[in-house]
C-alpha cells in the first residue's frame, strides 16, 4: 500500500464517500481544514513563493500528489514531536522559547519538503519513531518445475530478474532434439503432465520440406514422413521416427497442452517476498549563533526578524543537504559503463546542436543496460554535472523548466515528453558525468529508500550571559541502498563550452 493511499484512507475515516468518488477537491479540503485547525497555516500563500499544498493535492500529476501527501505526513510527525517536547519541558517553556517560530517550524517544512529533489530520485518511507524499518518487495516464484520444462522456474527465482521465458498458459513447447542430417528417431519426456489428448504437434524439416505430425488422442502420432510415433499422456514420453533424416540443424519441436486441472502443482506460483530491514534515523544537526545586538539592529533598522530569517535559511540548508547526500550516494554506487560515454567533439559536417542531440541515443542504451541487468526498468530521471547538463539541454525533445536562482541540485527540464526530469548538480558529481536511474516498478522495489522521521526541528533559543544567542536544529532520517543495478553512469568527453 502506497503512502498516498494510506493518507487517503486516513482522510476517508473522516468522510469515506469523498474518496470512493475520487473527489480530490474534497479530500484536499479535508486535509486543509484538519491541519489548519492544528495551527499549521498550510495554505497561507502570503508567506511563500511556492505553490500551495492544496494545488498539489488537486493536481493531475501523480508526483505532485505524492509530494503533497508526504509533506502532510511530515507535518504531522513534526507537530507530534513538538507536542512531545511540550510534555517533557512544559508548554510555557517551549512556547516562550520558540515564540513566533512555533507555527513557523511547520511552515518551514511545508516550504522546503515538497521542493526537494530527493522524492524525484528515491522512494520515501516514513518512520514511526527514531528506530523503525523499511520494506523491500521482491516477487519470486515459490515452486520449481521439472528440468527441460519450457518456462522452467526454480523456487526463489525473482520474477524478471533472469531472462527465462515464463508461461502462464497450458499451451507450451519443448525441443526433442536437433537434426544432423543422419538421425531419424527423436525421443524425450515432456516436463508438465498429464498431457491433454489431441493437443500434441511435432514439427520439423525433412528433406527440405516442413513436417507436421499430430496425435490421434489414442497415443499415436501420425503425419507426413512419420513412420512411427507414440506419446504417453500420463508420463509425457514422446518418440517419433521419420522415413528420412531430419535436415541438419532443424529443430524437432513438440508443442502441447498439459492438464492443469489434474496437476495443479505444475502451475507457476508467485509469492511476494517482503523483506523488512531495521533502520535508525540519524541526526543531522546544525547550530545558529547571533548576537543580541545584531538581532536588535536587524529588527530596528531593517525590520528583519532574525528567527524568521534563520527559519528560511534552515529550510534551504536542509533541502540542499539531503538532496546532495542522496545524489552523492547515487554517484558513489552507480556503475560506470564506458558504452555510455558521449564524444562531444564538434562535427565537421553538422552544427554543434545537431551533434549534441545524439546524446539521446546514450540514454536509450542506458535504459537497455538497466533492463538487461534487472529484466525490467527504464529511465525515471537523469542527474548531470554542469557540462553534461549543457549538452542534454540540446538533446531531442528536451523541455526546459523555469529555473530562478536555484540552490543546490535542481530540475533544469524534462526529456521524453516531460516524463523524465533532468537534474543538474554542482560539485556532487563530476562536471562531465551523468547518471541515468530507474526508481522501481512497484512499491518497495526502489533502488534507494529515504527513511524519514523528523524533517526539521528547532531547539529553544539559548540566551547566553555574554549576549550571544544560540539555537540548534536537526533533521532525522537515514538512507537505505537497495538495488544499484537500477543505475547506469556515463560521461561526456571532448566538451568545450
Amino acid at each position: 500500500m502506497g503512502l498516498l493511499t494510506e493518507l487517503k484512507q486516513s482522510a476517508a475515516r473522516i468522510n469515506p464517500s469523498s474518496l470512493i468518488a475520487e473527489d480530490k477537491t474534497r479530500s484536499a479540503e479535508l486535509f486543509r481544514s484538519n491541519l489548519i485547525g492544528r495551527g499549521a497555516r498550510l495554505f497561507d500563500e502570503s508567506y511563500s513563493r511556492y505553490r500551495g499544498l492544496g494545488d498539489m493535492l488537486e493536481s493531475d500529476n501523480r508526483m505532485e500528489n505524492y509530494k503533497a501527501a508526504m509533506t502532510l505526513d511530515m507535518l504531522a510527525k513534526t507537530e507530534a514531536f513538538m507536542e512531545n517536547m511540550k510534555q517533557i519541558h512544559g508548554e510555557a517553556v517551549v512556547a516562550g522559547s520558540l515564540g513566533a517560530l512555533t507555527p513557523r517550524v511547520l511552515d518551514v517544512v511545508r516550504i522546503f519538503y515538497p521542493n526537494q529533489i530527493a522524492p524525484e530520485l528515491v522512494d520515501v518511507q516514513p518512520l514511526d519513531g527514531m528506530v523503525g524499518s523499511v520494506f523491500v518487495l521482491k516477487p519470486r516464484f515459490s515452486n520449481s518445475l521439472p528440468a527441460n520444462t519450457p518456462g522452467r522456474v526454480l523456487a526463489g527465482d525473482q520474477i524478471f530478474a533472469n531472462q527465462t521465458y515464463y508461461y502462464a498458459s497450458e499451451v507450451s513447447a519443448q525441443t526433442l532434439g536437433t537434426g544432423n542430417g543422419t538421425l531419424v528417431t527423436f525421443a524425450g519426456s515432456i516436463g508438465r503432465t498429464p498431457l491433454r489428448k489431441g493437443s500434441i504437434q511435432i514439427t520439423t524439416v525433412v528433406g527440405g520440406a516442413a513436417v507436421v505430425g499430430v496425435d490421434n488422442a489414442a497415443g499415436a502420432i501420425t503425419g507426413p514422413h512419420i513412420t512411427t510415433g507414440t506419446v504417453d499422456y500420463a508420463t509425457g514420453a514422446v518418440s517419433v521416427t521419420f522415413d528420412a533424416a531430419v535436415t541438419n540443424l532443424a529443430i524437432v519441436l513438440a508443442t502441447y497442452q498439459w492438464d492443469s486441472e489434474v496437476n495443479g502443482e505444475a502451475i507457476n506460483e508467485i509469492e511476494f517476498d517482503m523483506s523488512v530491514f531495521p533502520i535508525a534515523a540519524k541526526i543531522h544537526p546544525l547550530k545558529f549563533k547571533y548576537s543580541v545586538a545584531a538581532g536588535l539592529a536587524a529588527s530596528a533598522h531593517l525590520a528583519i526578524d532574525v528567527q524568521d530569517t534563520l527559519a528560511e535559511l534552515a529550510g534551504q540548508f536542509m533541502k540542499s543537504e539531503r538532496d546532495n547526500l542522496v545524489v552523492r550516494m547515487i554517484s558513489d554506487n552507480a556503475p560506470y559503463l564506458s558504452i555510455l560515454d558521449f564524444d562531444a567533439t564538434p562535427s565537421t559536417y553538422f552544427d554543434r546542436q545537431s551533434k549534441y542531440a545524439d546524446i539521446e541515443l546514450k540514454f536509450n542504451e542506458a535504459e537497455s543496460q538497466i533492463q538487461l541487468a534487472n529484466g525490467r526498468g527504464g529511465i525515471s530521471w537523469v542527474i548531470a554535472g554542469s557540462n553534461a547538463a549543457n549538452i542534454i539541454r540540446q538533446s531531442k525533445g528536451f523541455q526546459p523548466a523555469p529555473v530562478v536562482a536555484p540552490i543546490g541540485a535542481h530540475i533544469i527540464g524534462y526529456l521524453r515528453d516531460g516524463t523524465v526530469p533532468v537534474i543538474k548538480t554542482l560539485g556532487t558529481i563530476g562536471v562531465n558525468d551523468y547518471i541515468v536511474g530507474y526508481k522501481g516498478y512497484m512499491a518497495g522495489d526502489a533502488a534507494m529508500v529515504l527513511a524519514e522521521w523528523i524533517p526539521i526541528y528547532f531547539t529553544p533559543v539559548w540566551q547566553a550571559p555574554i549576549l550571544q544567542n544560540q539555537q540548534g536544529l536537526m533533521s532525522m532520517y537515514d538512507i537505505f541502498l537497495n538495488n544499484v543495478k537500477y543505475y547506469a553512469r556515463g560521461k561526456v568527453t571532448n566538451y568545450a563550452a
